[in-house]
């Protein structure tokens, strides 16, 4: 039979170099609104059953040719082996096989380097054929549960070559076997074909790549080996010295392993405060074998002083018996409807499982309370107010008990569920704390923790951002620091030239200066850009904070240094000085005219910068000269596409440069695309940015335009409007003045959002109503 990762309905993330999606605005709403409803998405896990006869399975030695007919040209191949060369195992002990992806070409195929999934499978990657057909999937009532969600995962792509690409593939995932001897082989989907206008072809057609087949033996597991294992996986769980790979193999280690003492051991460690491997303990409990076993521990758990109820335990737990109940296993599930069958089984029996939890936390230790409030505000549906405030007294009463780990996620993530002026204190403490350069240290932030207290009071923040400024410790942004009103701290003048004078000097300390400084100290900070690096240059932040700190007190100055900047520059892999670091400062008519110059420049780097300068920065003024660098850009390439043979053009780059173009005239900050502009431009453009102008077009004709306000990350506004995007509230006003009147704002803000930013909403609602435009305030539900 054959076993594939392809069980679910998923679009996967399709990146070409690993990137993280962000859209702005949406983060905190659309996080909650999906959290909330994400375990109730329900898939049915397809089991196709195909034998196999053992004269059908290829077999391929790593030493024989590349052929494999699955390829256009038979230069591929697919390898498999046993980890180590082990031929036998125990019931429950891990089976890695090792998969070598192999091309006797280059920079042909692309190569799906996906190693995991946010449901703990890759969706088809790999498919395995298995003969005899035998045991069972660990997994088939997960996903055939409510507990079932599916998130996808973040991937990338390589060429793929003669040297072998290989990955390990652990076959107790999908099948667990009872003693015998077995044959095995897999077909592999990561292989796609590369072309010249996808040279990474992630999403294209994969070649199915069938490998040599490998044999092996499962025998029969001792007590005494399964007691070994069991107290190896706890040693490593326990120690403080563990990493998270450690950690994480020790659980798959009792996940598989299928005793009775690794079922309880891994009820009592599950909905701990270690997230991200808590699946592992969820997965091994719907994978043991004892499942009435499974369901007694979780129900002991909820009882115990020093075990959490979270939210996912909660649904497992339910799941499994429910799965283990005639009347509901197999039942067909209307998603989302409460009033179904199995739906209201399902919520009936948490309901009853949350009333004994939550009677049972004054009995609770501190961590376990904790864990459960901090659960309760994030993931328990729409609390009542009464409720709500209980469990926020719970929490700061414990807030000392809570990982640091989840203190961070709270505060950035989740604090309109859990915030408020109480916690005035305790953020305070945090910012007072030990600072630490590096943001992403195991330690509370502090830059997030005072935009919060900015948020709950002006005046609590104000002394803790001018201590900062003035011993800046490099973990609390300029973003932050740079929010109070004055234009200019002359008091710091001196201790801020002494800091950009010295060896020490950080990023942070030259956008503070550029913030803050006043023109008394121009001079100084002359001589100070004068005695340049050693090297004869400037890396890129220090340069361009310098230049407008410069264009603010002394805009000849700053004009002449920047264009000198402009004229030296080596535009190379690394820093280098870009005109869109000038920001608000390239609508001085000198800098506007140099920048609309690069668009000639030879360097499509160049080119790129000043595009991307005008749009962000242009005054109305640059919009036509980007139509007629559009133009011109037409005209060269009329009729013609840039031929691969010619090695002094570079087509992708090219490309690239349309696609900017394009972008900078529908995005611009200073203009507004209307429907004659988009119209011009599709009879204009080539077949890239069509999709794209349609999408615009048929938005303008609506009359009725999007805005995601919000003001992440670090209490600075942003704003997606329609497809504009921005920073500020000087920047929203504008373009709330450049759409037509009679529009419709369809304006999405959380509650909390709307107290915290009540003056900078209603200056943006006043700026709108006098435009004609309508903008109501919606409250996520």
């Amino acid at each position: 039979m054959w076993m594939s990762a392809d069980t679910s309905r998923r679009k996967d993330w399709n990146p070409t170099v690993i990137w993280s999606a962000w859209v702005c605005g949406l983060n905190r709403i659309a996080l909650k609104g999906f959290m909330h409803f994400a375990h109730r998405i329900f898939l049915r896990l397809t089991v196709l059953t195909v034998v196999l006869c053992p004269s059908a399975i290829h077999a391929r030695s790593a030493l024989e040719s590349c052929r494999n007919p699955a390829s256009p040209s038979g230069d591929l191949s697919l390898h498999l082996t046993l980890k180590n060369g082990q031929k036998v195992f125990r019931e429950g002990e891990i089976i890695t096989l090792t998969a070598e992806y192999r091309a006797c070409g280059t920079r042909k195929y692309s190569l799906n380097t996906k190693n995991y999934d946010r449901i703990g499978r890759l969706g088809g990657m790999e498919v395995f054929h298995i003969e005899p057909n035998s045991g069972v999937d660990p997994l088939t009532d997960y996903f055939n549960s409510r507990t079932m969600f599916d998130v996808g995962g973040l991937y990338s792509a390589q060429d793929l070559n003669k040297t072998p690409f290989a990955i390990d593939l652990e076959l107790n995932e999908w099948r667990a076997l009872p003693p015998g001897r077995y044959q095995l082989s897999i077909t592999g989907h990561r292989v796609s074909a590369k072309n010249e206008k996808k040279p990474i072809a992630l999403d294209g057609k994969s070649f199915p790549l069938h490998s040599n087949a490998v044999e092996f033996q499962v025998v029969k597991a001792d007590a005494e080996w399964q007691a070994a294992e069991l107290a190896t996986a706890i040693t490593a769980l326990d120690s403080a010295v563990s990493t998270e790979d450690e950690k994480r193999h020790a659980l798959r280690v009792l996940r598989f392993l299928g005793s009775e003492a690794s079922t309880w051991e891994l009820a009592r460690r599950y909905g701990s405060a270690e997230k991200d491997i808590n699946g592992e303990r969820m997965f091994g409990l719907f994978g043991s074998p004892f499942r009435a076993l499974a369901i007694e521990a979780m129900q002991a758990e909820i009882k115990d002083p020093l075990h959490p109820v979270t939210r996912e335990f909660v649904h497992t737990l339910v799941s499994l018996e429910m799965q283990s109940d005639s009347k509901y296993r197999g039942t067909p599930v209307k998603e989302f409807d409460d009033k179904d069958p199995y739906t209201a089984e399902f919520n009936r029996r948490t309901a009853a499982y949350m009333a004994v939890a939550d009677a049972l936390i004054p009995q609770k230790s501190k961590a376990a309370q904790a864990l459960s409030a901090s659960d309760h505000l994030q993931f328990w549906g729409t609390l009542t107010p009464e409720a709500k405030s209980n469990w926020r007294r719970v929490l700061l009463s414990t807030w000392d008990s809570l990982p640091v780990d989840i203190q961070k996620e709270l505060i950035k993530d989740q604090w309109n569920e859990v915030g408020g002026p109480e916690w005035l204190q305790v953020l305070k403490g945090i910012v007072s704390g030990k600072s630490y350069a590096k943001r992403y240290s195991n330690t509370p932030d502090r830059a997030e923790a005072l935009v919060r207290i900015r948020e709950l009071s002006a005046a609590e923040a104000r002394p803790l951002i001018l201590a900062e400024v003035a011993a800046a410790s490099g973990d609390i942004g300029v973003e932050v620091l740079g929010s109070l009103p004055e234009r200019e701290l002359p008091q710091f003048d001196e201790a801020l030239v002494a800091k950009i004078s010295g060896k020490d000097a950080t990023n942070l300390d030259f956008e503070i200066l550029d913030r803050y400084a006043s023109p008394s100290v121009l001079a100084k900070v002359q001589a100070v850009y004068k005695n340049a690096a050693p090297d004869g240059g400037w890396d890129e932040v220090p340069q361009a904070a310098m230049l407008r700190y410069f264009l603010r007190a002394d805009p000849a100055y700053g004009v002449n240094e920047a264009t000198k900047a402009l004229q030296e520059r080596k535009i190379t892999d690394g820093e280098w000085f870009k005109l869109d670091s000038l920001k608000e400062y390239i609508r001085i008519p000198q800098l506007e005219q140099l920048t609309i110059a690069q668009l000639d420049n030879p360097s499509p780097e160049a080119r790129w910068d000043a595009t991307e300068a005008l749009q962000h920065y242009g005054s109305p003024h640059a919009e036509a000269a980007l139509w007629a660098r559009l133009e011109k850009y037409h005209k060269q390439w009329k009729g013609k596409t840039p031929h691969s043979s010619n090695k002094a053009i570079d087509i992708e780059a090219e490309k690239r440069f349309e696609g900017q173009l394009v972008d900078a005239i529908t995005k611009g900050q200073g203009w507004f695309a209307d429907e004659d502009a988009i119209l011009s431009l599709k009879a204009l453009c080539s077949h890239e940015p069509q999709a794209e102008l349609d999408r615009i077009l048929q938005t303008l004709r609506s009359h009725q335009y999007s805005l995601l306000i919000s003001w992440r990350p670090e209490g600075q506004l942003n704003f997606a409007l329609a497809w504009y995007n921005g920073f500020g509230l000087d920047a929203l006003k504008q373009k709330l003045t450049e759409l037509p009147a009679g529009s419709q704002l369809n304006n999405v803000t959380s509650a909390e959002e709307q107290i915290a930013h009540r003056d900078e909403l209603l200056e943006a609602a006043k700026v709108a109503t006098a435009h004609g435009l309508s903008f109501p305030i919606a409250t996520p539900k």
